[in-house]
C-alpha cells in the first residue's frame, strides 16, 4: 500500500485534474468523486485491470443495463482474471459519475484519467459496446498507442445489426487480442467470427425470471405495453390491437426509469415489441406474467421460436392475425395456457447460472493472468 501511496503523491497534479473532471458530470450520488477514486485506484493497486466502456449520457436502454450487469459479475472472478473491474466513459465522452435511472451503485471514471493513473507495464481489458468501437476506441487510437500497456479488447455484441466493420477490428488487433461476447444464440456461430476476424463467444444476457415477480392474469390490469421501436407497420399493427380490445389501454414505453416500466410489465397483460424481437421488452414481460407478442426475426430468433404462439413469422401476418389473437387470448384459461408456454420456453433458455458460467469461461479463455494457461478459444 505504501507503493500506491508514493506513486499517487507523485502524480498529484494529474489527480487533481482527474477529480475536477470526473466531478464534472452528474452530481446524482451520495459518494464524493474521491471516494470513488479511492474505491478503484486504491482498492485495485495491481498491473491487471477490466474496463466497461459507456456512455456520457444519463440514459437508461437494455444495453447499458446489461454492461452494468456483466462489470458487476466480473469481480466475483477475481481469481480468474486477478484484475481490478471498473466502469469508464468512453474517450471523448463528457464525464459522468453515475447513472440514475435504474438501479445500480457503480461509479463511473473517465477513461482517459485512468489511464494516466495505472502502472506502466499493466494488462488492461477494455470491454466496448458494438456501436461504440469506433467513437471510443478506433477515432483515438492514437492515444492507446502506449509501449508501456498491454492491451485486449472486448466487443459487447448485443444486436447483430450493429456488428462493427472488420476494418475496424483490425485497427484493434494492431494494439493487441480483440475477441467478442454475444447476447443472442442465434449470432453465436462461425459465420459472425469470420465477419468480425476475431474469436466469438457466448455469454447471453443477465435477464432471468427469478428476477421478476410473475402476476397472473386475474391480478393484471387492462393495459398493452408497446416498444418504442420505430417499424412500418407499427402504426397499422397499434390500430388492429386497439379494434381487438377496445377497453384496453396502450402505453409505448418512452421517458420512464427502469422502476417505472418494471411497474408497467408487472401490471400488463400484453406486450408487443417492435424491435429485434427477443429483447428485454419480450423476455422481461413474459417473466412478469404477461404475453408477449413479437414478428420473428431470424437474426435474433433461433427456429424453435417459431412455433411459439404470440410469434408471427413476418410483419404482414402480425397485421392480419393480431386482433384474432388478442380476442381469443384475453381470457383466464387461454391466456394461461399460452403464457405459461411462453414462460417454460425463455426459463430454458435464461439460466443465471449459465450466464455466469459463461462469463467465468470468458476469463479463464481470454485474460488469465498467467501466459502458459492463457490460449485463444474457438466456436
Amino acid at each position: 500500500m505504501s507503493a500506491i501511496l508514493d506513486m499517487l503523491k507523485n502524480n498529484r497534479v494529474r489527480l487533481k485534474t482527474l477529480l475536477q473532471e470526473w466531478s464534472g458530470g452528474n452530481i446524482h450520488t451520495p459518494v464524493s468523486a474521491e471516494e470513488g477514486i479511492h474505491k478503484y485506484l486504491f482498492q485495485n493497486p495491481g498491473d491487471r485491470h477490466v474496463l466497461f466502456l459507456v456512455c456520457g449520457a444519463n440514459a437508461i436502454n437494455g444495453g447499458w443495463m446489461s454492461i452494468f450487469s456483466i462489470a458487476r459479475e466480473s469481480r466475483q472472478f477475481f481469481e480468474i482474471h486477478r484484475a481490478g473491474v471498473a466502469v469508464c466513459t468512453g474517450l471523448g465522452e463528457i464525464p459522468l459519475r453515475r447513472y440514475t435511472k435504474f438501479d445500480n451503485d457503480e461509479l463511473i471514471l473517465p477513461l482517459s484519467r485512468v489511464l494516466e493513473n495505472i502502472n506502466p507495464g499493466s494488462e488492461i481489458l477494455i470491454h466496448v459496446p458494438e456501436g461504440y468501437i469506433d467513437s471510443f476506441l478506433v477515432e483515438n487510437i492514437s492515444r492507446l498507442r502506449r509501449a508501456d500497456l498491454r492491451w485486449s479488447f472486448n466487443i459487447l455484441l448485443q444486436n447483430i445489426d450493429q456488428l462493427p466493420s472488420r476494418e475496424s477490428v483490425s485497427r484493434l488487433q494492431e494494439l493487441g487480442q480483440v475477441t467478442a461476447t454475444v447476447a443472442h444464440a442465434a449470432y453465436a456461430n462461425a459465420d459472425t467470427a469470420s465477419r468480425l476476424g476475431c474469436p466469438v463467444h457466448m455469454l447471453s444476457t443477465w435477464i432471468c425470471p427469478e428476477k421478476f415477480e410473475r402476476v397472473p392474469f386475474q391480478e393484471k390490469d387492462r393495459l398493452i405495453i408497446v416498444s418504442p421501436d420505430p417499424h412500418p407497420f407499427k402504426s397499422a399493427i397499434i390500430g388492429k390491437i386497439r379494434e381487438a380490445l377496445p377497453d384496453h389501454q396502450i402505453i409505448e414505453i418512452r421517458r420512464m426509469t427502469y422502476r417505472e416500466y418494471r411497474s408497467l410489465i408487472r401490471r400488463a397483460k400484453f406486450t408487443f415489441t417492435f424491435g429485434e424481437g427477443l429483447d428485454g421488452y419480450f423476455i422481461e414481460s413474459i417473466f412478469s406474467g404477461a404475453i408477449g407478442l413479437a414478428i420473428f426475426n431470424d437474426r435474433f430468433f433461433t427456429d424453435d421460436y417459431a412455433s411459439l404462439d404470440g410469434i408471427f413469422p413476418d410483419a404482414q401476418s402480425a397485421l392480419q392475425s393480431a386482433s384474432e389473437f388478442l380476442t381469443l387470448a384475453n381470457e383466464p384459461a387461454q391466456f394461461g395456457k399460452i403464457s405459461n408456454a411462453q414462460f417454460r420456453k425463455l426459463a430454458e433458455k435464461y439460466v443465471r447460472s449459465e450466464y455466469l458460467r459463461n462469463l467465468r469461461e470468458y476469463y479463464a479463455l481470454y485474460f488469465h493472468p498467467s501466459p502458459e494457461t492463457r490460449r485463444l478459444g474457438t466456436i
